[in-house]
């Protein structure tokens, strides 16, 4: 498995579609239009953070935001590398997971993010992106939603995914991972 964030975007698009319990409804939608406002959502917010300062730290110190380390290990089929608490306006990096599962699975291309001390701000970028969507800009699954028919009725859903993709568009770019 290569660690999402150094997937191409199509791939990573594809990725996260799968993790989303729409998934399944998604075949009958024109799920491109969703997923590209969610790549460019993310895309633009980031040049955006980054014209401001490009060092991801200054955001987070201005932000208030704490980060732990946490060497946590998660044993479920999901692994959690890492995950931004808005309640406690914390970013948790779980550095064993990190090191023992996606660092070991970087490509070769991409050695110079084998390092964890470069690797952590891949984790704090993804995860500052989601404190913005929940403290500023809103969450991207939340501006564009499907309709799913359940039975006679049709309801309007999330696409939870989006926040995710947006988040990765984010991170590649205001890290400019290519």
């Amino acid at each position: 498995m290569i660690p999402t964030i150094f997937l191409k975007k199509n791939e990573i698009i594809e990725s996260e579609l799968q993790n989303d319990v729409l998934y399944e409804r998604l075949k009958d939608v024109n799920i491109d239009k969703y997923t590209s406002f969610a790549w460019d959502r993310g895309d633009r917010t980031a040049l955006r953070i980054k014209e401001i300062n490009p060092d991801i730290n200054y955001h987070i110190t201005k932000n208030n935001l704490s980060v732990i380390i946490d060497d946590t290990i998660f044993n479920n089929e999901y692994l959690i590398f890492s995950e931004y608490a808005a309640v406690k306006n914390t970013i948790y990096i779980y550095r064993r997971c990190i090191n023992e599962e996606f660092i070991p699975a970087i490509p070769e291309k991409y050695k110079e993010w084998r390092d964890f001390e470069k690797l952590r701000n891949v984790f704090i970028c993804h995860e500052y992106y989601h404190h913005l969507e929940i403290n500023d800009i809103g969450l991207t699954a939340e501006l564009k939603k499907i309709e799913v028919a359940f039975g006679l009725f049709k309801v309007k859903r999330k696409i939870k995914a989006l926040n995710e993709i947006a988040a990765h568009a984010f991170t590649k770019r205001f890290l400019d991972i290519n």
